[in-house]
């Protein structure tokens, strides 16, 4: 859970939350929130000169080797193991493992999920992970992303905790004997048993 706060730290400095999703403003790890569909817009796109590709994770488990042979035609060679490759290069119609159109001179892209051909995405909790490879010199918009909130990942933080120290608890009060507990007026007594009453 710590490695989950430190990623949503250092997304702030990868990109930020504009009006329509999230900018990309440099190379890094970064965790998002991404909608039912993954999809890039380039805005200004005879302006852009450069590349933009971006590895995102499609099974933690996996080596490349894996998912070679599972036959999937984006997995490329500059991600890590799990991770699967897409890119875009505006200023030559370029594309590899996304759906592509232009139009309004946007560049737009699209990962067709339920593919055969393309690694699914990995989605836990509704987060998705990503590692930025090269930018353009011009804007990256991931469509409707956004980061998430430092509060969800703190409150699984304290419920993980809560929970071991109930345990805990439950479990040493039932090793404990029943001479351990006073038994004056009122006194809960905890019985071997299992069984609670008051005396």
């Amino acid at each position: 859970m710590t490695f989950l706060i430190a990623t949503i730290i250092e997304a702030v400095e990868v990109g930020r939350e504009v009006e329509g999703g999230f900018e990309i403003l440099n190379v890094g790890p970064i965790q998002l929130i991404i909608p039912e569909v993954l999809s890039f817009t380039i805005p200004n796109m005879a302006q852009c000169k450069g590349f933009f590709r971006v590895c995102y994770l499609s099974d933690p488990k996996a080596s490349r080797k894996e998912l070679k042979k599972r036959r999937y035609v984006n997995v490329g060679e500059n991600c890590p193991p799990g991770y699967c490759t897409l890119s875009l290069q505006p200023d030559h119609f370029g594309v590899f493992g996304l759906s592509v159109e232009w139009h309004d001179g946007n560049y737009y892209g699209m990962l067709v999920e339920g593919s055969t051909l393309m690694c699914p995405r990995y989605i836990a909790d509704g987060v998705s992970n990503f590692i930025i490879i090269d930018l353009p010199d011009c804007p990256v918009i991931i469509d409707a992303a956004r980061l998430p909130k430092k509060e969800t990942a703190n409150n699984a933080k304290d419920k993980t905790f809560n929970a071991k120290w109930i345990i805990a608890i439950c479990c040493s009060l039932l090793a404990l004997p029943d001479s351990t507990f006073a038994r004056g007026p009122g006194t809960v007594k905890f019985g071997m048993s299992g069984q609670v009453g008051v005396l």
